[in-house]
């Protein structure tokens, strides 16, 4: 009984995985649609008219400061003997 049950099974298996693609070409119609969808998916660069006031991201305050000087070590090494 249990060699019955594992057989119909296996067989069931086998047959819900064949997937026979069919073999039909693309239509004019399809191809249109495909073309469609991916033009309309793309994305569209925005062109703007430069202003004449600058914009926010544009005003950086510039430090009133100038960085700290780091003083450099000149003493020379000696090599030991």
């Amino acid at each position: 009984m249990k060699k019955i049950f594992f057989i119909a099974l296996f067989m069931a298996l086998i047959l819900s995985s064949c997937n026979m693609p069919n073999q039909t070409q693309p239509t004019p119609d399809m191809v249109a649609t495909q073309v469609a969808k991916v033009l309309t998916e793309m994305p569209v660069e925005v062109i703007t008219q430069p202003t004449d006031q600058p914009s926010a991201a544009t005003d950086v305050p510039q430090p009133q400061n100038p960085p700290p000087r780091i003083p450099q070590n000149r003493q020379q090494h000696q090599p030991l003997p």
